[in-house]
């Protein structure tokens, strides 16, 4: 009974949201990809919202229900009908009444299980602009897909739902993405390192903390070349370089929705990422955190840890929870992740079933076992933190989203008042 009147809610609002964007005609702009959709979408909001109307998609909204949801602008109702009642009343009220309505919106658009996409969002809705960030060789998710060809036939399925005249945005680096362009009509601009790129990244430096000269000097610099011409990017306070391909991309996307460029990378300058990607946070015992526990993919982790590789400091501390939905990769890519870490970290704490592959990894390259510490759960391996921080540590925290690893980071982070802003995943519906 439950599952049929979810359906029905679905249909209805669904059945709304397409007729609110016919009536106002909102510019779409849908994101896809395996990672960096949200610091893309929050990316490009932060642009737009200084100057027009827009609304972006939150928290989970990412599927037939939330996207509906964030186009009527309602919260999820969950188990009260009341809540519901009150979503289709205000559809109906922006369908027969005239409303102030945002001029653009930003959707994340997401998958779990096959059908996601294709059955449940690609056949209703109609985007301007499509933005794919990435199609690594093993995405996260892929436990329940046949192959890796039926999922991105999923990621594909809302590229050819792009409206007639619509825009492509297209990751240049990534083969699978970029090869997207030839099995679409439409128009195509593509963001990158790689020559060739519509908007691309040139002379690109990061800037990590230095202990030895107690100069927190974080940040990225490059340069963006477009139609000749270069202009230069600097982003305080960011870790990792393919945050310079995430900015990027907003400025290509805002760009070809009629921007000024040079705005767009005065407003992007302060841009500051979502909590728990790769943010840096003050410790306890002037330690430093690299806290990047919003979620794990094989591709994050290589990330995450090159990061930690570039980072000076007198002792690396690297806190890995499991990987999930990984499927048949997963002893394969643990495994992985246990070689790579076993070069850049002194100690390794370990959280999950899961992540004690990632030791078999670092011992099989000779690293030391007793220097690898295991945890069932994420608050387990923050009190242990707490009590093994030395003054310098470098600290990072990672793992997929059911690991909670963000529990970690609230043991041994400094400014504990401001762990709401600070931390991912500190609304009630994770308490």
């Amino acid at each position: 009974m439950k599952r049929f009147i979810k359906k029905i809610l679905t249909y209805i609002i669904i059945w709304q949201s397409k007729i609110v964007i016919f009536k106002y005609k909102p510019k779409v702009i849908a994101i896809t990809g395996s990672v960096g959709k949200t610091s893309t979408k929050e990316a490009i909001f932060s642009i737009i919202s200084a100057s027009k109307t827009v609304r972006m998609s939150q928290k989970s909204f990412y599927n037939e229900i939330g996207l509906p949801l964030t186009i009527l602008g309602c919260y999820d109702g969950g188990e009260d009908p009341f809540m519901w009642i009150g979503t289709i009343i205000h559809g109906l009220s922006l369908i027969f009444w005239k409303h102030k309505y945002p001029e653009f919106l930003i959707l994340e658009v997401g998958l779990r299980l096959p059908g996601d996409i294709k059955n449940k969002v690609s056949n209703w809705l109609r985007p301007d602009i499509v933005m794919v960030t990435s199609l690594p060789n093993c995405p996260t998710h892929i436990e329940f897909f046949n192959s890796q060809e039926e999922l991105e036939d999923e990621k594909i399925s809302l590229v050819r739902a792009l409206k007639k005249g619509g825009l492509l945005i297209l990751n240049h680096d990534d083969p699978r993405v970029y090869s997207l362009h030839l099995k679409s009509e439409s128009r195509t601009v593509s963001f990158g390192i790689n020559e060739g790129s519509t908007y691309q990244i040139l002379y690109l430096i990061e800037n990590y903390f230095d202990n030895e000269s107690q100069k927190p000097e974080i940040g990225l610099n490059f340069k963006v070349k477009y139609e000749g011409n270069t202009f230069p990017v600097h982003l305080n306070n960011i870790l990792g370089l393919h945050n310079a391909g995430i900015v990027t991309s907003a400025l290509a996307c805002t760009k070809e929705l009629g921007f000024d460029l040079l705005e767009s990378i005065k407003i992007i300058n302060n841009f500051k990422t979502p909590p728990g990607r790769l943010s840096r946070l003050e410790g306890i015992k002037d330690s430093i955190i690299i806290d990047d526990s919003y979620n794990s993919s094989p591709l994050a982790q290589d990330v995450a840890l090159n990061v930690l590789k570039e980072m000076k400091a007198s002792r690396k501390i690297a806190v890995l929870g499991d990987m999930l939905e990984l499927g048949k990769h997963t002893e394969e890519e643990h495994l992985v992740v246990g070689k790579n870490v076993s070069l850049m970290a002194d100690k390794i704490i370990l959280v999950g079933q899961r992540a004690k592959i990632i030791a078999d990894g670092a011992i099989q390259n000779n690293f030391s076992k007793k220097d690898i510490v295991y945890f069932n759960e994420a608050v387990q391996a923050g009190d242990y933190l707490a009590k093994e921080i030395r003054e310098g540590d470098l600290i990072l925290v990672k793992g997929s989203q059911k690991m909670r690893m963000e529990k970690a980071v609230e043991k041994i982070m400094l400014d504990k008042d401001n762990k709401k802003e600070l931390l991912c995943r500190q609304n009630k519906e994770w308490e």
